[in-house]
């Protein structure tokens, strides 16, 4: 019963971790050729690298580490609330354990949060770049 409950957990644990990789299989658009007087120039390689680091780090390593406080904060509950729920000294910890958990999910989420909205406030978005102050505005983007 063990084995197979193990195993399930497991399954379902691969299964929400895997799920969000088929929604991101499309990958990045490359960035276009220069067009002629816009005064745009091609992004370097460390730009192009630094970029996909941070795209890969919000799409994929942040997901994942949600995902997993997640199905960690679901097994210690089943841990002491189902399994160890006729001790009291099991339910004392399981108590400790969600108040401290749930402190844990309000600050990940409120920092998130924070970072999405100056992000969105200050108008930076994944694929653009700041514009910089010029006297003429030839770029529709800025």
């Amino acid at each position: 019963m063990k084995k197979t409950f193990s195993a399930l957990l497991f399954s379902l644990a691969l299964m929400f971790t895997l799920t969000p990789s088929i929604a991101f299989a499309q990958g990045q658009q490359q960035p276009q050729p220069d067009q002629q007087g816009t005064g745009e120039s091609q992004p370097s390689e460390l730009e192009l690298r630094i970029g996909w680091l941070l795209d890969f780090v919000d799409g994929y390593v942040i997901p994942l580490i949600f995902g997993l406080a997640f199905v960690v904060f679901i097994w210690f509950v089943f841990v002491y609330f189902i399994l160890g729920g006729a001790e009291e000294e099991q339910r004392a910890k399981g108590k400790q354990f969600l108040l401290w958990s749930l402190i844990g999910f309000v600050l990940m989420l409120s920092l998130w949060g924070i970072v999405n909205l100056l992000q969105n406030t200050i108008g930076f978005d994944n694929n653009s770049k700041p514009c910089l102050p010029v006297f003429e505005q030839d770029n529709e983007d800025c």
